[in-house]
């Protein structure tokens, strides 16, 4: 039986999506008509790749993606597309093969989060003096502007829970071997490592949106100016709900979000969050090799053209100094001909040519002139 599931995608990741395989790829794998997938790209205003546009990516011609435009509208920022994966037993019965993926399995293994934290993470020390005197956002949330600790952005009532999970799951990836670490020097970003690929990480808490209440100096100004209040205005509280998600784009839909429901909490599901990072790393690394296979196909198809391009450009260069040569032949013939005739006439008119004359000067002339303009010499002498 077929099983359906939502992959939730930005703008930005089907943009990427659409210009780096055709639309008709893309429909059979989330299990939509080409038209249905065109008109789910038109509807988020992702613009897509002209007729032509894959016959000439073939030839080897790189072609610049249409920019996506920027839209104000909050309901058309994320896109969550339904599909069907009528295979996903045999997917999962693969992915069990996986050393690591068995490992988070196994309930012996299982993470619990304990009530305190006993050994703090240095990342969790940093993140706990970034968030200090940090910005509280309109959502209610505090803000993390260092980008060298941790991506929280949550309530201070769910920091300190927030925390112990992060410090909980950042020790447990460093047992399996898996780095967590501070990259860059300007922009520094916290980077976990998975069999050498990396992707980031994020946890943050969903906001409740409820219409504001004025208050009575706000009802005394609708009140006077009712043109300012037309609008209905919100506030947002934060729901205590927990949600991590990877940051990392793959071109094969798979999990990358967890939640806080009512029956499981984030704190339940670390071990299948951790199965997430490295199925995604596999994903990354299986993307990046594919886009290195066809760079390299590219490049050599541009190296195979440009070659056969310099071959055609050699073989025009010798048919032309082989037309030069046979106009510099044809010349020096008509030179020695002209010669015989001249001394012809000479010999009619005078019996022979005198010695030392200016015609035998002027023959001696037009032979040498004859030899110059004659190729054949250089062409029967094989260069060294």
């Amino acid at each position: 039986m077929d099983e359906r599931k939502i992959v939730t995608l930005s703008r930005e990741e089907l943009h990427h999506m659409v210009w780096m395989k055709p639309v008709t790829k893309w429909a059979k794998e989330f299990g939509l008509s080409d038209v249905g997938f065109a008109k789910i790209c038109r509807k988020f205003n992702v613009p897509l790749p002209g007729r032509g546009h894959w016959t000439m990516v073939k030839k080897g011609l790189r072609i610049t993606p249409a920019k996506l435009k920027t839209i104000h509208d909050p309901n058309l920022s994320t896109i969550k597309i339904e599909i069907r994966m009528p295979k996903v037993k045999a997917q999962t019965n693969v992915l069990e093969n996986d050393p690591l993926v068995l490992f988070e399995m196994m309930p012996e293994n299982k993470i619990i989060v304990p009530e305190r934290i006993n050994s703090k993470h240095r990342l969790i020390r940093m993140t706990e003096i970034s968030l200090k005197d940090s910005f509280i956002d309109k959502y209610g949330r505090v803000t993390n502007k260092d980008l060298s600790c941790l991506n929280i952005n949550v309530c201070k009532t769910s920091l300190k829970r927030t925390l112990k999970i992060m410090n909980t799951l950042i020790m447990e990836l460093e047992k399996r071997e898996m780095k967590v670490f501070v990259k860059g020097n300007e922009k520094p970003k916290i980077i976990l490592s998975i069999r050498g690929e990396e992707l980031q990480f994020r946890i943050e808490e969903h906001s409740k949106q409820v219409e504001h209440k004025k208050t009575k100096s706000e009802m005394i100004d609708a009140a006077r100016y009712p043109h300012l209040y037309e609008r209905t205005s919100y506030d947002y509280i934060p729901s205590g709900k927990l949600h991590l998600s990877i940051i990392a784009y793959t071109c094969k839909p798979i999990r990358k979000s967890w939640h806080d429901t009512e029956s499981k909490k984030i704190e339940d599901l670390l071990n299948e969050i951790i199965i997430g990072f490295i199925k995604t790393s596999d994903e990354i690394r299986k993307d990046r090799l594919a886009r290195e296979k066809e760079e390299a196909e590219r490049l050599e198809k541009k190296r195979l053209y440009e070659e056969n391009q310099r071959k055609k450009a050699e073989e025009r260069e010798r048919f032309n100094n082989l037309i030069k040569q046979v106009e510099a032949w044809n010349q020096s013939q008509a030179v020695i001909t002209f010669i015989e005739h001249v001394k012809s006439i000479a010999i009619q008119k005078y019996g022979e040519i005198e010695s030392g004359s200016y015609l035998e000067q002027w023959i001696t002339w037009a032979n040498k002139i004859a030899q110059k303009l004659d190729p054949t010499s250089n062409i029967i002498i094989e260069p060294k």
